[in-house]
């Protein structure tokens, strides 16, 4: 059967400075009449650092990310824009399914196990899928953003081989199997208008090393 590794890794949370325009005054009539609450867009950009060194070694901001990203240490290997209602979460997902041969155990003459490959297929989604509960805070130029991201990949494959010998004849079966690895992410970050907010770090169980970051922006499409 197929074996998942599971990683964790810490939370950094660092600010950008943010220069916001001035006379952004709601009109009265705005102020009073009844509306619907704000939408707001979360935009979020995930990562992957696939140099360990810079990933435990320099101070990860947005602007280290992003040259880490041109000097080709790492990708951007997913990104999202998340839609809703202030207080609504929202949900997206960027996934495809993936088959692998799966194998069942079967028992030999003398009482012990063997892994067969037979013909049947294993199915997994392998991507991302994200939820994001944005609330504007009242009387500030600022958005609470809860974030819930699981990743799941193929962290490395293994070649399954047995060997069937009967009185005629001896077969080799050989089955490719994927290693998955599963990453979750639990956070909430207060993003000021126009800012960016990291969220992520060193992965600390993965065989390939390196980081995941979550590059998070928040701003309403409209005041309320």
């Amino acid at each position: 059967m197929h074996k998942e590794m599971k990683s964790t890794f810490q939370i950094a949370a660092m600010l950008v400075p943010i220069i916001l325009a001035a006379g952004c005054a709601v009109p009265q009539a705005a102020q009073t009449k009844a509306s619907r609450p704000p939408l707001i867009d979360v935009e979020v950009s995930i990562v992957r650092i696939t140099t360990p060194t810079t990933a435990a070694g320099e101070q990860a901001g947005p602007a280290a990310v992003a040259g880490w990203v041109r000097e080709g240490k790492g990708a951007i290997v997913h990104a999202f824009s998340l839609v809703a209602e202030s207080g609504v979460e929202a949900h997206a997902e960027d996934v495809t399914l993936v088959s692998y041969p799966a194998l069942f155990s079967v028992p030999r003459p003398d009482g012990s196990t063997a892994d067969r490959a037979p013909p049947e297929t294993a199915f997994r989604q392998i991507g991302v899928d994200i939820s994001a509960l944005s609330t504007l805070e009242p009387g500030d130029k600022h958005v609470s953003v809860c974030l819930a991201a699981n990743l799941v990949g193929i962290e490395d494959w293994r070649t399954n081989r047995v060997t069937l010998v009967s009185s005629s004849n001896t077969v080799e079966l050989v089955a490719r199997q994927p290693i998955f690895h599963k990453l979750s992410l639990d956070t909430c970050v207060r993003v000021p208008f126009g800012a960016t907010v990291i969220a992520g770090g060193p992965l600390q169980e993965s065989k390939s090393g390196g980081a995941i970051y979550m590059l998070i922006s928040a701003q309403p499409t409209k005041l309320p």
